[in-house]
Parts: C-alpha cells; sequence; structure tokens
C-alpha cells in the first residue's frame, strides 16, 4: 500500500525560508554591532558558518577560508612567550574536537598584510538536546593597543633599571672616594664633583629620553624632532666612553652637518652603541663619525673588535639577544634600546662588518644644516 504524502505548500515555504532569511539578516546585523568579533564553526569539520567584526581580518579570506580543522594549520600565530600555535591548539579547534572551553588566551596573529594582531579569544563548544558537540563559537577581542601598552610599561621598567645603573654607579663610586678622604684634596674634590654634576645630567637627560620612547611606543605622542648638531654631540659621547688605555677614540664631523631627530633619543642611541664598542675592543680604535648624503646623515660608530657574526648580526638588536660565547656581563638591551630609540626617531640603525676585524653600527636619519648666526 502506498503512503500518501501531503500537499506541499509552496507559499507556505517560501515564507518560512524568507523569515529563516531575515533571522539570519538580523543575526548578522547584530552580530557586526558587537565590539568583538565572533566565529561559528560546524563540527565535525570545523567548516565556518558564521565571521563577523574584527575576525573576518583573521578568517574570513577568499583564500584561506578554514572549511575543515586541517585548515587551521595555515593560520600564522604565537604565545606570549613567542611558542608558535600548532592546528590543534586553536582554542576553536579544542572547543570543537574536545568540547573544551576557553576564556582569556591571548594570541598574537600575522595578518595577511603583514601586520601583527593580538587577540584576546574565548571559546566553546556548542551542543544539541543529545549532549553531542554540533559546533563552536569563538570571540576575538582586539587586544593590541592594551598589550602594546602592557609591553612597553614593562619594557620601560627594564629599559630604566638597565640604563641607569651606569650613571648611578659613577656617583656612587664618586661619594665613595670623597668620603675616603678625596674631599680633603682641593683638585680631587673638583675633579670627583664635577664626574658627579655629569652624571646626574646624564639621569636627567635618560629620565627625559625613556619617557619620550615609552611615550612613543605606546603610541601616545610621537617624538619631538628637533635640528641636533652632531660634532658637539659626538664629541660629548667620545668624552663619556671609558675604552681600555691602549684604544684610541677620535671624532669625524664637519662643524655644520645636523641631524632631524629627538636629541634625548639620539643621544641614548649613540652613547650605547659607543658603550658596546669601548666594552668588547681590547686594541685599536674607535671612531666616532658623521657623513652627510643627500638628504639623509649616516652616524658611524666603528670599533677595532672582535666583530659580529652574520648569524648574530641579524638578531644583536634583538632585546636580551647575547651572542653564544659573550664573556662580557650585561643583559643584551644596549643594543636594542638604541635600535628603539633610533626608530622612534624616524631613522634606522643597521650594522656591518668591517675588515679585517671589527663592527661599524650606522645611524640614518634625514639630514639638516646648522644656519651660522
Amino acid at each position: 500500500m502506498t503512503e500518501a504524502h501531503a500537499p506541499v505548500d509552496a507559499e507556505a515555504l517560501a515564507a518560512d525560508n524568507a523569515a529563516l532569511r531575515e533571522e539570519v539578516s538580523r543575526l548578522e546585523a547584530a552580530l557586526r554591532g558587537l565590539p568583538f568579533g565572533v566565529v561559528v564553526a560546524a563540527a565535525p569539520s570545523g567548516r565556518v558558518l558564521v565571521t563577523s567584526g574584527r575576525a573576518d581580518d583573521l578568517v574570513h579570506r577568499a583564500d584561506r577560508h578554514p572549511m575543515t580543522l586541517e585548515d587551521y594549520g595555515r593560520f600564522e600565530a604565537f604565545r606570549p612567550d613567542g611558542s608558535p600555535v600548532e592546528r590543534g591548539e586553536w582554542p576553536l579547534v579544542r572547543s570543537l574536537t574536545t568540547g573544551e572551553v576557553v576564556v582569556g588566551e591571548v594570541l598574537e596573529t600575522v595578518l595577511d598584510d603583514g601586520t601583527h594582531a593580538v587577540f584576546e579569544i574565548a571559546s566553546r563548544p556548542i551542543r544539541d538536546d543529545a549532549d553531542e558537540i554540533v559546533g563552536a563559537v569563538a570571540t576575538f577581542e582586539d587586544a593590541t593597543d592594551r598589550e602594546r601598552r602592557t609591553r612597553a610599561e614593562r619594557e620601560f621598567v627594564t629599559n630604566a633599571a638597565h640604563e641607569l645603573r651606569t650613571p648611578l654607579t659613577v656617583i656612587a663610586s664618586a661619594v665613595e672616594v670623597l668620603q675616603a678622604g678625596a674631599k680633603d684634596d682641593p683638585e680631587a674634590r673638583d675633579r670627583f664633583l664635577d664626574h658627579i654634576d655629569r652624571a646626574t645630567d646624564r639621569l636627567g637627560r635618560l629620565g627625559r629620553a625613556l619617557l619620550t620612547l615609552a611615550r612613543t611606543q605606546t603610541g601616545q605622542e610621537p617624538a619631538k624632532l628637533d635640528v641636533v648638531a652632531l660634532c658637539p654631540l659626538l664629541q660629548s659621547i667620545a668624552e663619556e666612553i671609558i675604552p681600555v688605555e691602549e684604544v684610541v677614540v677620535d671624532v669625524s664631523c664637519d662643524a655644520d652637518v645636523a641631524a632631524l631627530a629627538n636629541r634625548d633619543l639620539l643621544e641614548q642611541a649613540l652613547s650605547n652603541v659607543a658603550r658596546n664598542a669601548a666594552i668588547h675592543t681590547t686594541s685599536g680604535s674607535i671612531s666616532l663619525a658623521a657623513h652627510p648624503g643627500d638628504g639623509s646623515v649616516a652616524i658611524e660608530v666603528t670599533d677595532t673588535g672582535p666583530g659580529v657574526s652574520p648569524e648574530d648580526r641579524e638578531r644583536i638588536t634583538e632585546r636580551f639577544y647575547r651572542p653564544a660565547g659573550t664573556e662580557v656581563e650585561g643583559f643584551g638591551l644596549g643594543l636594542s634600546i638604541a635600535a628603539e630609540s633610533v626608530r622612534a626617531s624616524g631613522g634606522s640603525l643597521e650594522l656591518e662588518a668591517v675588515e679585517p676585524h671589527g663592527t661599524r653600527v650606522r645611524v640614518t636619519l634625514p639630514l639638516a644644516r646648522l644656519v651660522s648666526a
């Protein structure tokens, strides 16, 4: 006996479809209004059903729209400690496959245009009436600015601790010598009081430079640029560094050459580079020079130290990086702070080898000229 089927009501079906489309449109509109991105994916395939907001920048791309769980391995992301995120470690994938509920996981991702974005991600599975996982939903809150500020705050404390050691050591040493009896010798007293005066002045300049760098890195305000006369600056830095007795320090610079830069940041950068050269140069010379070019000026610090290998030159300006076999004490921050300071002034810093041995650090900035009164 043939089972009878009820006739299809075409008008009712069309009305239901229209109502469904309207509900989907309302849902999409509501998602677009949220202050964070949303991704909804189906289980077990991992196929993305809905994306909205900032999440579109990460997953909704014509050439990389994830259709299976395997596709999530195409996205490049890192944890705060720098370790990479594998395909199965994405919060959305974990919720789809294991039912895990993820709250507040911070990942740094690389977008198609090469820029980096930091997201705080939460995800949870979607279950049916039988408690089976049928999908998962994840939210992506853009934490890029927040993480940039937090990172800058951490770096400010670290930079300050690193940079203030030298002038504080000079002051402490001078006071100790004065208290030991040098205060009774007018010539010695004046010499050590001059050391204290110069170190105190440097503390003030360091404080301004570090605050300027921190504000620039957080995007609060750009560094103020001025015309900086290079000859007196290089001469002052040459007088401050303390190389071993056999090392000669010389300055080469035309009197009218200047750079458009933030003076405090430039001084901090060049001082770090010159002190680093003095630490690693045990014989020969250290040269500080400024070479004007077509619209730019190259400020070079050249030493006759042991040099830096090509592999180390690629990473030498990374924070806390120290080449293998380095015996000199330190935290690997000096050149990193120098590079950050130069970038904040709108310039660039690069290292190159000098034959037969040695290193040249070149800082390039916009050229300016001093005008005689």
